[in-house]
């Protein structure tokens, strides 16, 4: 899903409340008013932080709303502190989330090593069809360190100021502008910034007694580690993040089968001690989800058959369950065609649709073998029993999809979001229909044959069996109500009005 919103985050450290009010919320909500089909403004200040969320009516375009924000941030730019430690606009998707998480972690290796070897693999993935964004976490920042020693600084007259001002002044990269020489022009600028510790070190930064004083006289320059804000550990050894964030449209089993070789080779390149570890993996819950699926199917399958069986036969049975998953293919093929994939949603439809679309196979193969039965030929039986039911199928299926339609009309991120579920029923259903009005009259002519002999005693025997245990309690029942309908009228009343009534929410 795509909401039209985004997030403005500006960090101020060291603002108090009323700063953060009046330098920089105030601007910047002025200037985001002035949009349209502005649902909702919130602004939230802590400790140096401003956060404003601006969320507009859903039926917007997210891209072009986004635009928008970025457009009104910069032109409100100028008015804000000029001394702001970040600011951020961030779009609002739903789709921006980590499929896979991976660890170098080691016990003696150096983050620079864990840093080297996450930052080749990076690359790698980096390449992959589907991969949006690589990240590295919890790798520390390298940093040179600049030690001062205040005693020598004091006998050689430098100051911490001096110091600065020097290492400021030789790191700077500045254009001098350009030397025209007859044919040729040069470009000048400056030596630019730092290569290396050794320059750093060699740097002037004063003069004592006639003599220059350079920047290791006075103090100890290396290399270390920033200071770190949080610690990463995986099963207890220090170690550095990956995160793997998909694009919208694209099949993450795809993207896992791309991912999967660049992994192996990575683990075979790795230095001795240190290890590649899949902290999560997001093909293993769409694996889940899926196969639960599976199973449900496999389950009504069963269920179906079984009792097709028991009362219709074994061909009448293998018929209706070859509706089954054709029903089921043919529905996902035109939800796709929708634009709708396989999905959490989606897949509750076919839940939903398994228990709904065997209804029409099954009353068109009982009439094609009732009228077997009556001793019609198997291709007149199925084309009598399928146009004497026809439109009674029809009305049927039709009036079980439009129940659905007002999901699809829902509107707003709940429509939205529910919105593949009905349409996987409607097409399923829809498919459905089309199969119990031609494949299953088709099969049933040439499978299904009329019962004789032993056999058909027997056929007998087993459905008056099962009119006994089904249809005679529902026929007393219905008999005894229509000779009471006052009553059952009554008593419905009363039942329903006793019913406790549920808020709508």
């Amino acid at each position: 899903l795509d909401f039209p919103g985004a997030n403005v985050i500006i960090a101020y450290p060291g603002g108090n409340p009323q700063d953060l009010e009046e330098l920089i919320a105030e601007p910047l909500e002025e200037s985001l008013n002035q949009l349209d089909d502005i649902k909702h403004i919130e602004t939230t200040m802590r400790n140096g932080v401003v956060l404003t969320s601006i969320e507009f009516t859903f039926d917007t375009d997210p891209d072009e709303k986004f635009n928008q924000v970025v457009q009104k941030v910069n032109s409100v730019r100028s008015e804000l502190p000029d001394d702001l430690y970040s600011l951020q606009v961030l779009k609002w998707s739903s789709s921006d989330v980590v499929i896979m998480q991976l660890a170098f972690a080691s016990r003696q290796a150096s983050f620079a090593s864990l840093e080297e070897d996450a930052d080749k693999l990076k690359k790698k993935l980096e390449q992959v069809d589907g991969i949006m964004l690589v990240e590295t976490l919890a790798a520390p920042d390298q940093e040179v360190r600049v030690s001062l020693d205040m005693e020598k600084m004091a006998a050689m007259n430098v100051s911490a100021d001096m110091v600065e001002k020097a290492i400021m002044s030789n790191n700077a990269n500045i254009p001098g502008g350009d030397i025209d020489i007859g044919k040729k022009d040069f470009g000048v600028r400056t030596s630019g910034s730092y290569a290396g510790p050794e320059e750093i070190r060699n740097t002037v930064v004063g003069s004592y007694n006639g003599r220059l004083v350079y920047l290791k006289n006075i103090a100890g320059i290396d290399f270390d580690y920033t200071d770190r804000n949080y610690l990463a550990r995986c099963d207890g050894e220090r170690c550095i993040f990956l995160t793997v964030k998909q694009k919208a449209g694209y099949n993450i089993y795809s993207i896992s089968k791309a991912v999967a070789p660049l992994l192996g080779e990575t683990r075979a390149s790795l230095n001795e001690g240190t290890s590649l570890v899949t902290l999560f993996d997001q093909t293993e819950s769409v694996d889940s989800r899926i196969n639960g699926f599976i199973g449900n199917l496999l389950q009504g399958i069963f269920l179906v058959g079984l009792l097709i069986l028991l009362s219709l036969g074994f061909r009448a049975s293998l018929i209706v369950i070859l509706a089954i998953p054709f029903s089921i293919l043919i529905g996902l093929g035109f939800t796709d065609l929708s634009g709708f994939g396989l999905q959490q949603i989606s897949i509750a439809g076919l839940v939903i649709s398994l228990g709904l679309l065997v209804d029409n196979s099954i009353v068109v193969v009982e009439n094609v073998e009732r009228f077997i039965g009556m001793g019609y030929g198997n291709r007149d039986a199925a084309a009598q029993g399928t146009s004497q039911l026809g439109w009674p199928v029809v009305s049927a299926t039709l009036t079980t999809m439009l129940a659905f339609i007002p999901i699809i009309a829902m509107p707003d991120k709940a429509g939205r979001f529910i919105q593949s579920m009905p349409v996987t029923v409607i097409f399923t259903l829809l498919a459905s229909l089309i199969l119990a009005l031609t494949l299953v009259p088709y099969l049933s002519s040439v499978f299904l044959k009329a019962h004789r002999g032993d056999r058909q005693v027997e056929d007998k025997r087993l459905r008056r069996w099962l009119s006994r245990i089904i249809e005679g309690p529902f026929r007393r029942t219905l008999a005894w109500s229509l000779r009471r309908i006052p009553v059952v009228l009554i008593l419905s009343v009363l039942v329903l009005r006793s019913r406790p009534a549920f808020p709508l929410c």
